[in-house]
């Protein structure tokens, strides 16, 4: 999966589950280090937890970690959590203490028992809906705050060193660690993709009504235009991704060949490129750029093709911005810039995170 697939765990209801890690003491006695992501939806329950062993969970605002014998947890005035965004936990097992960290801060720290206590009952991950959970892992090792500064939401440790890890960064996403525990789904627990789309199905297409940016007219006469889409199997021969709707004067940004090619139509020209599209299932950022009468197409931040027009095209008519006739996929981000980009921008516009949790299409007119 790319880097535009965003998912992360869910549980509406029930859980998600995986066999413990043996030789691993939540009780004290083994040194090691356990963190995870999570978004904070501002609702009380359960992130983590063994049974009679350890419950990693989130009451009165704070975020607890709690055994038989000790306890640690944030404080809601000196160290709040990030409500509606992504908060990082790391407890780090050192010989004699046991440390929390938040955002790679410490927040608190306690003795504990030295004799290990092993409890081979199942791990749960997020028995409520309380927001999102990804990047879990325990790591065979007690971290220093540089290095969990390093790993912050992701995670850069060696695989021999990973106990366990579940990223929940795909489907019904496995352990990653050197145990490779299975890692089951009950209830209404999965890996759902946090990024809000349009979707378009076989037919149909979307009107973006009052938009008042004309790419080809007298004031914009060089444009580009960025899209980012997810593309699904297609049966059609031919499909509208982008067009400014005309006559003399239309544009379009075309995909042929059931979504495999790139046609350009500008008024009664067109240009074919010889780029093809990647494969189904991929978030790709297509970027067509028009200086002049060359044009030029980007794919993930790639020169990809380009061509010459006979005549600059010239836009007379007021915009009639229309997106995904016959178009099979979903769409991310649309943007309209006036002016031509050049490469580095290109190359910038795909190394921009997905618009996370925003409702419905993020339009961009520069």
């Amino acid at each position: 999966m790319n880097h535009y697939a965003y998912y992360a765990l869910r549980s509406e209801s029930g859980y998600a589950f995986s066999s413990a890690v043996e030789n691993c003491s939540f009780a004290g006695g083994t040194k090691f280090s356990f963190g995870m992501d999570f978004y904070y939806n501002g609702a009380e329950g359960v992130l983590f937890s063994q049974k009679e062993s350890v419950t990693c969970r989130i009451v009165n605002k704070q975020l607890e970690w709690k055994t038989a014998d000790w306890r640690l947890a944030t404080s809601s005035f000196t160290m709040p959590l990030i409500e509606h965004g992504w908060n990082h936990i790391d407890i780090v097992y050192e010989e004699k203490q046991a440390v929390l960290y938040l955002n790679a801060v410490e927040a608190h720290r306690v003795d504990i028992d030295t004799k290990p206590v092993y409890n081979h009952q199942d791990y749960h991950y997020l028995e409520q809906d309380i927001g999102y959970v990804r990047n879990v892992r325990i790591i065979g090792r007690a971290m220093t705050q540089e290095e969990i500064i390093t790993n912050l939401m992701q995670t850069v440790v060696p695989k021999e060193h990973l106990w366990l890890y579940i990223p929940f960064d795909i489907p019904f996403c496995q352990d990653q660690g050197v145990f490779q525990k299975a890692v089951h789904y009950g209830g209404l627990s999965r890996c759902e993709n946090l990024v809000k789309v349009l979707r378009f199905g076989d037919g149909g297409y979307a009107l973006l009504d009052g938009v008042k940016t004309n790419p080809g007219n007298a004031k914009m006469e060089d444009f580009s235009i960025a899209v980012r889409i997810f593309l699904l199997p297609c049966s059609t021969e031919e499909a509208v991704l982008f067009e400014n709707a005309g006559e003399e004067d239309l544009f379009q940004i075309r995909l042929l060949t059931r979504q495999k090619q790139v046609e350009l139509v500008f008024g009664t020209e067109k240009i074919t490129l010889e780029n093809s599209l990647p494969a189904p299932y991929e978030w790709t950022d297509l970027i067509v750029v028009k200086k002049g009468t060359q044009v030029q197409c980007f794919l993930n931040g790639q020169m990809s093709g380009s061509g010459s027009l006979t005549n600059n095209y010239q836009r007379k008519n007021p915009p009639r911005i229309i997106l995904g006739n016959k178009f099979k996929g979903y769409m991310d981000y649309i943007g309209i810039y006036g002016k031509s980009l050049d490469s580095g921008e290109c190359l910038e516009i795909h190394q921009v995170e997905p618009y996370i949790f925003d409702e419905g299409l993020a339009l961009l007119y520069r």
